[in-house]
C-alpha cells in the first residue's frame, strides 16, 4: 500500500507527495524576482496549506524589504477566492498585497475575477496572482493563471516503483515518504 501526500507515520507505511515547503519558496521566490514586495498567502485550514506557507516564509525572510501576510479562507473554492478579492478591493490601496500565492487554482481564479470585475486592477500590473495544482482551466482562464503544477506522472511513477519494491519483498525497502519536487508553470499572471 502507498499512501498519495499523507500525514501519517511513514515508518508504517510508504507515502507519495508533493514538497509542498519547496512550492511555497518557488512562488514566492517568482513573485519576488519579479519586483513584488508586499506578499500574501492565501488558503484553507490544511495540512498542505500550512507547508506552502511555511516555504513562502522561507523565502521571504531571505529577502530583505519583502513582506508576507496570510489571509486564511474558510474554503478553497471560487467563491471563496472571489470573497478574498472583496477584502482585498476593502483595504487601503497603501496596504495591498501586490502580489498573491492563492492554495489553489480555484482560489486564485475566484480572485481575479474579483479584482479586475471592475477595472480598478489589473493583474498582473497592480497584482501579481499565483495558483496552485496548474488545473485545465488555469491556462485558459480570462488572464491565463501562473500556478504551480504537480508533476503527476512523477508521482504516479515514485508510487508504483515503492509498491513493486514492497512486492517483491526488497529487503533493503524501508517505508517513508518520497517527496516530488513541484514546478512553477508561469503565465500572464503573474508576467
Amino acid at each position: 500500500m502507498v499512501l498519495f501526500d499523507a500525514n501519517i507515520d511513514s515508518r508504517q507505511v510508504c507515502s507519495v507527495g508533493l514538497d509542498g515547503a519547496a512550492a511555497g519558496r518557488l512562488a514566492a521566490r517568482h513573485l519576488i524576482e519579479r519586483g513584488r514586495h508586499r506578499l500574501m498567502v492565501a488558503g484553507g485550514p490544511i495540512a498542505q496549506v500550512r507547508e506552502r506557507i511555511a516555504g513562502a516564509q522561507q523565502a521571504v525572510a531571505a529577502a530583505p524589504g519583502v513582506t508576507l501576510s496570510v489571509e486564511e479562507t474558510a474554503d478553497l473554492t471560487v467563491e471563496e477566492g472571489r470573497e478574498l478579492g472583496r477584502r482585498i478591493l476593502a483595504g487601503p490601496p497603501d496596504r495591498r498585497p501586490d502580489a498573491v500565492f492563492a492554495a489553489n487554482d480555484l482560489l486564485a481564479i475566484g480572485l481575479i475575477q474579483e479584482l479586475i470585475r471592475d477595472g480598478r486592477l489589473r493583474v498582473p500590473d497592480d497584482i501579481a496572482i499565483i495558483g496552485y495544482d496548474d488545473i485545465d482551466f488555469a491556462a485558459s482562464n480570462i488572464v491565463p493563471l501562473t500556478s504551480i503544477r504537480q508533476p503527476r506522472d512523477e508521482i504516479a511513477r515514485t508510487a508504483l516503483e515503492l509498491l513493486e519494491e514492497e512486492a517483491d519483498g526488497v529487503h533493503s525497502h524501508e517505508h517513508g515518504l518520497r517527496l516530488v519536487q513541484p514546478q512553477l508553470v508561469e503565465r500572464d499572471s503573474t508576467r
